[in-house]
């Protein structure tokens, strides 16, 4: 009878199919074994008519760099991680560090804003990985989006008042270039419940009162301002402080003088015991009641066309500012 041995060779590792001829299956796989050939299958071979040739079929072609009998083996790549995820990170950790910290914090805007950037664009070039390192750009990123709004809001925080005292100082420039912002000093101005008129204005020597200069005038000539401040309320009652001030005032609470040439005349001050006669320094003003203040300052230069007197309204509890404009031909001497 003749078997059909599927198998291998024991030295090639190649495949091979025979057909022997045996007394029975056990027999064929011992013809096999001394032929070196590994046995995976025998099975009887029907008989062909006499025209009918088997032929041996022989084995796929490997691919290439593959041995045959060898065992595949699947590996694995690491995934890799993203360098600008890491530098977003680093970035963010650093301006979070430092976004606490007064006035410094304002390096921590620039800092967090290039890793959030770094951050979204490591998170971009992970997505077109499939996923490859996302979690350094999306832990970066937001780490630089936490930094850069601590910084944001404190550095707001602290710059509101300067931007807030600029902008004072703009409209306040705006009101003094604009004329129709000056009153005529003939005439009396209101704000609220007080109103505020220019009394007198004349230069010369002021008289004096003190412990021990009552009575005296001064050596040299001044410019003496009389302002008169009334009450027209029926039920409040007003705290009024003089606008002569102090030289060491925090906030802005005196007068100022300039003439139409923008010189600034200084406020003059005889001293902690003397003072111009006339002149206070706090009055509460009654309902119906007025109080007049006496202001001192450097004589105005010859052939001045006017003179430009700011009062702060806060000094009688308002906001803004009173602005007189007196002429020289109102000014006495």
């Amino acid at each position: 009878m003749k078997f059909e041995i599927i198998g291998a060779d024991r030295e090639t590792g190649e495949d091979v199919k025979i057909i022997v001829d045996a007394r029975d299956e056990v027999d064929a796989e011992a013809i096999a074994g001394r032929r070196n050939i590994m046995v995976s299958r025998v099975a009887l071979v029907p008989l062909a008519p006499p025209t009918q040739v088997t032929r041996q079929v022989p084995p796929p072609p490997l691919e290439p760099g593959h041995v045959a009998g060898v065992p595949s083996i699947n590996v694995h790549l690491p995934r890799r991680s993203s360098s600008l995820g890491i530098v977003s990170l680093v970035l963010g950790i650093v301006a979070f560090l430092f976004c606490w910290i007064p006035l410094v914090g304002i390096l921590s805007i620039p800092l967090s804003a290039l890793g959030l950037l770094l951050g979204a664009i490591g998170l971009l070039v992970a997505v077109f990985r499939r996923g490859s390192g996302i979690g350094f750009p999306i832990g970066g990123a937001a780490v630089c989006g936490l930094a850069l709004a601590i910084g944001i809001a404190q550095t707001a925080v602290i710059a509101a008042p300067s931007f807030g005292r600029a902008r004072e100082l703009a409209e306040r420039a705006k009101a003094i270039s604009d004329p129709a912002a000056w009153v005529p000093a003939n005439q009396p101005l209101k704000i609220g419940d007080v109103q505020v008129r220019v009394v007198s204005a004349t230069v010369g020597k002021i008289r004096m009162k003190g412990s021990l200069a009552d009575g005296y005038e001064s050596a040299d000539s001044y410019l003496k301002l009389v302002i008169e401040v009334s009450n027209s309320s029926q039920d409040r009652k007003l705290d009024f402080a003089s606008w002569m001030g102090s030289d060491f005032s925090i906030s802005r609470d005196y007068a100022s003088v300039r003439d139409n040439h923008n010189n600034l005349y200084k406020r003059i001050d005889f001293g902690f015991t003397t003072r111009a006669e006339g002149q206070i320094d706090r009055e509460s003003l009654y309902p119906g009641k007025s109080v007049r203040d006496v202001l001192v300052f450097e004589p105005p230069i010859r052939n001045v066309e006017y003179l430009r007197l700011e009062l702060p309204a806060k000094n009688f509890g308002e906001d803004g500012m009173i602005r007189f404009q007196i002429p020289a031909e109102m000014i006495k001497q």
